[in-house]
């Protein structure tokens, strides 16, 4: 190994630490695994390089929460302390040094993954490590530190105040060794915290005294250029805010204000350190009476939000960043209503802060027509380091187990995708600088977001403290205010929707309370929003109807809004009776999919090609006797002309199979929804319980040159981001089938009836051919008609049983009405029992399906 590859490495490295510059940092870590590549494994050298190689890696973890980073980080890091038994005799500190970073890499992946193994490595290891060295060893500060943290991570997770108090111990003797200011910053930062930690749990005031005195000498120490600057002065922040909560002094909550204000305006901070508090901040200006400021750090952050997710970043590194940001776009824009700063503003600010990893996904995506007719080697450059950023990243989890060669093809990977981020950063500034490019990719103007709703009015629904309709016009964009909308009415109906859909029995009383919900809806929101657009009345037999493009945010993303309005006949006053609605995550998504339908020359129902899937049979969930029968319906609805492949009980490579020929995909069968995880919710083919069918999957997907039309899934909770962290990302298998290409998507927001599935189906595809295209209008007036033909039928069923049946009339459980209905196509376990029916139409089967598109 040469010394000046070392040299420079180290530079690249120096330049990270000082500046937060990760391309020095990629520097750095390319010119160690090139000099680690060419050194044999008996060389000295090689251990330093590895450990190097990790050290920076860790470094670059804890700036993009990057895990793969991590991962490869420990398989350095073990293999550096295997190699170190050919490091020279009597060198046993610098294989302790080795021990001590490897400790420090499991004990992140522990506060990552919360994986006590990898706690108890790190102990080990960190115990190792400490043997190897005598008391008076220089570099033993580390090591104690990492002890202190290890002890602290332990009584986080198991609450022995023993284990805290050793973390205390451990954090006070590496800080009292320390010498360097940037070593005794972190050291003084984690004492802070642990002896914070011991107040909150003893409630000696002394302990807050020392905890804060520790907190102002690491902020006297760190320079206010260096990148651990906000989280310094966050951390002491929150320690003044225990404080005024304890004294009610005003100087504290001054002192909190001003260093929360500090980590907001940190300029070398990484931007997650600098608005991870932007809740808090944001408050204290307003209980300050400085609505203006905190009008203006909420516009920060919401724009510095999407620096904090890196393109590189796999999806459940994204959610896992994303998830503690929650409403905050939602919440500048109460901030800027305040303020006075307009609807635009407004909207801008929720495309901003909303559906970042959709958003992502969406650009790289583009339909980059214009630009390879005008500077063609621009876009090629674009297109293959999009295709680096959008590969498929699994394969590199399951080979950094297997592999730890500088040449495996996980490694690569993993660098190739640091390298493409920061080349893709350069070429959209060169793009950007170009005539006509100035915006390419960046949110919609405001002639861009008004061109959104050329077919009809967009209606962003805002929740947080105060709730407000934003409405995009051809011309105009305004705002209207929904007093009667209360975020926490909402919260409560959420809960009420999701308590009825664990029930076993649907009881009168459940109906009653869903009829209920969609009145209050209506009047809340509905109702004030069609007045104020002139949607006053039931279009004629001869009019069109109009459309209205529905994005809600928040909870309120989970409640039917167009079911919203009573439902007795003569019906009137109810958004079926009104308007006929689609959804969209975002006005970029809307966009989106409308440049995809551009892409194509014609979308003639008969020029279709289909794929039908019908899961009437799901290993370890209820049979579905009705899917078969959907599908068959539609072969013979379908005109003969069209080309079709029908799958039953396919597997998925199957199903991902017969995707490369068809712009039509129908799936009848279950449907999975993991709020804690929404990008494994998916869709249950026969294999799903050893290779599912995943949002993730669907993500993956790329028909960037066919786009396809029409995705209907005909399964359970398709559009339920019931994640609490990531509502505002809209993370589900409609959003995710979008991001896939096709342009239109028809989904539901919760289970849906095995039976009452034909009849969706029929009428939406009815109503296609009669029209003879596949478009948006087309397919949205399609659900729209379903929805009203089932309200209708299931009205007179109930109207036909209460006929029939004496007044006392009980269902116990598991009767049904008619014995071939099955169930509902949502995940439940063999031998579950069929909701009782009541004596009203059911708002479940028919609001259940909507329409996303354009």
């Amino acid at each position: 190994m040469e010394h000046h590859e070392i040299t420079s490495a180290d530079g690249a490295l120096k330049r990270f630490t000082k500046q937060d510059d990760l391309d020095s940092l990629q520097v750095g870590i390319e010119k160690r695994e090139e000099a680690a590549a060419a050194t044999r494994d008996d060389d000295p050298n090689k251990v330093r390089a590895l450990d190097q190689i990790a050290t920076a890696l860790h470094l670059r973890f804890k700036r993009t929460g990057h895990l793969d980073d991590l991962d490869i980080a420990i398989e350095r890091g073990k293999q550096a302390s295997i190699l170190a038994d050919y490091l020279p005799k009597g060198n046993e500190a610098e294989k302790a040094e080795i021990l001590n970073n490897l400790a420090s890499f499991y004990l992140s992946r522990f506060e990552r993954t919360r994986d006590l193994n990898d706690l108890n490595t790190a102990a080990q290891r960190c115990e190792e490590a400490l043997s190897l060295v005598p008391e008076n060893y220089p570099y033993l500060v580390r090591m104690l530190g990492n002890l202190s943290t290890m002890f602290g991570s332990k009584f986080a997770k198991t609450g022995n105040l023993d284990d805290l108090q050793m973390a205390i111990q451990k954090g006070e003797e590496a800080a009292g060794l320390a010498l360097a200011h940037e070593e005794k910053e972190g050291l003084l930062r984690n004492l802070s915290m642990f002896l914070r930690d011991r107040f909150r749990r003893l409630g000696n005031p002394a302990d807050l005294r020392k905890a804060i005195e520790k907190g102002e000498e690491a902020v006297s120490i760190t320079p206010e250029d260096h990148p651990n600057r906000a989280v310094v002065l966050d951390n002491l922040a929150w320690l003044y805010q225990i404080k005024f909560k304890n004294t009610k002094e005003p100087a504290d909550s001054e002192r909190s204000l001003e260093l929360f204000l500090g980590a907001v305006e940190a300029p070398n901070s990484p931007p997650f350190q600098r608005i991870r508090s932007w809740k808090k901040v944001t408050y204290q200006l307003v209980l300050h009476d400085r609505p203006g400021e905190a009008a203006r750090i909420a516009d920060m952050a919401v724009n510095l939000l999407p620096m904090v997710v890196s393109r590189q970043l796999n999806q459940q590194d994204q959610q896992s960043i994303l998830s503690p940001f929650y409403g905050l776009a939602s919440w500048a824009v109460v901030l800027s209503l305040e303020a006075q700063k307009g609807a635009y503003h407004c909207v801008r600010l929720l495309e901003v802060g909303r559906g970042i990893f959709t958003g992502m996904r969406f650009g790289v995506r583009s339909d980059l027509t214009d630009l390879r007719v005008q500077h063609p080697e621009l876009a090629q450059k674009f297109e293959n380091l999009r295709d680096v950023l959008d590969a498929r990243t699994s394969a590199i989890d399951s080979e950094i187990a297997k592999s730890i060669d500088s040449a495996s093809p996980s490694f690569q990977r993993v660098h190739e995708r640091h390298s493409a981020n920061s080349q893709m950063d350069e070429t959209l500034n060169q793009i950007r600088r170009l005539p006509d490019f100035e915006n390419f990719l960046l949110p919609p103007g405001i002639d861009e977001i008004m061109a959104a709703a050329i077919e009809g009015p967009v209606v962003i629904i805002n929740v947080s403290l105060r709730c407000d309709a934003l409405i995009v016009e051809k011309k105009s964009i305004w705002q209207l205010p929904l007093p009667n909308l209360i975020e926490a009415d909402i919260e409560n109906n959420v809960k009420l929707v999701q308590s009825i859909r664990s029930a076993h029995i649907l009881s009168q009383n459940d109906t009653e309370e869903m009829y209920r919900m969609l009145e209050w809806l209506w009047d809340s929101a509905v109702s004030p929003i069609l007045e104020g657009l002139g949607c006053t009345k039931t279009p004629s037999d001869d009019e069109d109807w109009p459309r209205v493009f529905w994005i809600p945010t928040g909870h309120l993303s989970l409640l039917p809004l167009h079911a919203a309005g009573y439902h007795t006949p003569p019906y009137s006053k109810a958004t079926l009776d009104r308007v006929v609605s689609s959804y969209s995550t975002s006005i970029k998504s809307l966009l989106y999919a409308r440049r995809m339908q551009k892409l194509e020359k014609s979308h003639k129902f008969t020029n279709s090609k289909a794929l039908l899937v019908a899961m009437s049979r799901t290993p370890g969930n209820a049979d579905l006797r009705f899917a078969k029968e959907e599908v068959d319906m539609l072969n013979k609805l379908l005109p003969v002309s069209i080309p079709r492949v029908t799958l039953e009980q396919p597997c998925r490579k199957e199903v991902v199979t017969a995707f490369n020929v068809c712009n039509i995909f129908h799936f009848a069968g279950h449907g999975e929804s993991i709020s804690s995880d929404p990008s494994r919710s998916g869709l249950l083919v026969n294999d799903w319980q050893t290779n599912p069918l995943t949002v993730g999957h669907f993500v993956k997907l790329k028909f960037l040159q066919k786009s396809p039309w029409l995705a209907y899934l005909s399964a359970c909770s398709t559009s339920d981001a019931g994640s609490q962290g990531l509502q505002d990302e809209a993370l589900h298998l409609v959003s995710a089938c979008q991001l896939a290409g096709f342009q239109h998507v028809v989904g539901s927001l919760w289970e849906v009836s095995d039976r009452h599935s034909v009849d969706m189906a029929e009428e939406m595809y009815k109503t296609i051919a009669n029209y003879g295209v596949v478009e948006g209008w087309t397919v949205s007036l399609g659900v729209h008609r379903a929805a009203r033909r089932l309200r209708n039928t299931t009205y007179e069923e109930s109207m036909k049983r209460n006929s029939e049946q004496p007044l006392d009339y009980q269902i116990s459980i598991g009767e049904t009405y008619d014995e071939t209905e099955r169930g509902t196509r949502r995940v439940r376990p063999q031998g579950w029992k069929e909701r009782d029916k009541t004596k009203r139409s059911e708002p479940f089967v028919w609001a259940a399906y909507i329409h996303c598109g354009p």
